[in-house]
């Protein structure tokens, strides 16, 4: 039994038609886009046609530029990136495409990569990221970012997920200068996802970890002789392994000396450290270049504790306010 709806005359007003008409060639050009992704020879052509490219980033930006359109996106961007899948073969699809034009890919990154694509063997998935990381290996990479996202569906990052995120990441080689891994999730994940081999990183970042220090310096040993910059955002230092202050102290002692900059910002916690609790303001932007700001003199103090080995700054004397 089909239901009786009333027949609507509706007139949008002129900011609405503007929306409309911009959703009308968002998905034309969406349209069309996927068209050449699907066609392998007319991708390795558009990849191969701009010059010099040495770099891949994968955006999850809001593509539209009306604030009604904007609104809805930034709205439901959650649930539209939900097929792990599809965007599998869409990474392996890229990538290969730019192996298959010659292009001297140096740099890899992923503003969104859904935790399913790490997910156990059975998932459907297993096959295309073996595919992905047989590509990764044959680019020899310099320079990767990730970040995990654990969207409702997408699934979660636990032990196998992040034993596959490792192998993800080892495909890269040892020629990988600069790793910066992150999570998009409630809680922070283990450092288990790090593989503990020998390497030249020279920049490491890490975003939303739980930090096990012996998990950490054995993988940093690995890099003892190249490692130069060190950023941390949004951490824990895992229960029954010590406080903050305790951990920064002993990098201090390993690679004080080594390291030109470090940064930790965000809000950062531990259990043991009598209720350590912080909320930080970076001093350095995403390219390393210095941010002056009063609101971020406890995070220089920090750095200057580790690098300098400067006084431990009176944290509590300072608003914990995140810019």
């Amino acid at each position: 039994m089909r239901a009786s709806y009333p027949v609507l005359d509706y007139v949008p007003t002129e900011s609405e038609s503007s929306a409309l008409d911009e959703l009308d060639t968002f998905i034309a050009r969406q349209k069309e886009i996927e068209e050449v992704e699907r066609d392998q020879g007319l991708l390795v052509e558009a990849l191969s046609a701009v010059p010099l490219i040495n770099t891949i980033k994968i955006a999850c930006t809001n593509p539209f530029t009306h604030q009604i359109l904007r609104k809805c996106w930034d709205e439901y961007t959650l649930q539209l990136y939900t097929s792990y899948l599809a965007q599998a073969d869409q990474l392996l699809r890229v990538l290969s495409a730019a192996l298959k034009g010659g292009l001297q890919i140096r740099y890899l990154g992923h503003e969104r990569l859904l935790a399913g694509f790490f997910g156990a063997p059975g998932d459907g998935v297993e096959a295309v990221r073996e595919k992905v990381m047989q590509v990764v290996k044959k680019l020899r990479l310099r320079g990767l970012r990730v970040l995990v996202s654990e969207v409702v569906g997408s699934g979660g990052m636990h032990e196998p997920e992040l034993n596959n995120l490792k192998k993800f990441i080892s495909s890269a080689g040892i020629g990988l200068e600069e790793l910066d891994v992150g999570f998009e999730a409630l809680g922070c994940k283990k450092l288990g996802f790090l593989p503990i081999s020998e390497g030249r990183l020279h920049t490491l970042s890490l975003n939303g970890v739980a930090i096990e220090p012996g998990v950490f310096f054995a993988f940093l040993e690995g890099h003892r002789e190249t490692i130069k910059r060190l950023r941390i955002r949004f951490a824990d230092i895992m229960p029954n392994h010590g406080s903050w202050r305790g951990f920064l102290g002993e990098l201090r002692d390993r690679y004080g000396e080594r390291l030109e900059k470090f940064q930790i910002t965000g809000l950062i916690k531990s259990e043991d450290g009598e209720g350590e609790i912080w909320l930080l303001s970076p001093i350095y932007k995403d390219d390393w270049t210095v941010i002056e700001k009063e609101s971020n003199l406890v995070t220089r103090e920090i750095e200057d504790f580790v690098l300098r080995g400067g006084p431990w700054p009176k944290v509590e004397d300072h608003p914990l306010s995140f810019d």
